[in-house]
């Protein structure tokens, strides 16, 4: 199996997961079945946006793990089959270990949009005394 992750950089940072594939240009690929992590640019594997989720499914890429992604970018992902899971902290290496723990959440439209429901946060139950 497969899995993508937007890194910072594909150099000294290249451990460190950025704030979705829209605020960087390189990811980290990582393999499963070979057990090896493979630094590249994103346009290495798509020049067009548009087309980062065909070029994954055609490379066999069909898990994602982020810290932030767009809702459109969401939409599309799991349109085409792509799942995206929600990263927990900045550690590549210890997002793929959950990952393969099922210790990440799938990431949600909710997520994406980066809503908060006020409406269970009991702060309309705010008494000032």
């Amino acid at each position: 199996m497969k899995l993508i992750i937007p890194v910072v950089d594909n150099k000294e940072a290249k451990h460190i997961i950025a704030k979705g594939f829209h605020n960087t240009n390189y990811v980290c690929i990582y393999d499963s079945l070979m057990d090896t992590y493979e630094w590249k640019e994103k346009k290495e594997i798509s020049i067009k946006e548009g087309n980062l989720c065909i070029q994954l499914k055609l490379k066999g890429i069909y898990n994602i793990i982020t810290s932030d992604i767009e809702l459109m970018t969401l939409a599309l992902f799991t349109e085409v089959g792509l799942k995206v899971s929600k990263a927990i902290g900045l550690s590549v290496e210890e997002n793929i270990k959950m990952f393969f723990n099922n210790g990440l959440n799938v990431f949600t439209y909710r997520d994406a949009m980066g809503v908060i429901d006020c409406a269970c946060s009991g702060a309309h139950d705010i008494s000032y005394n």
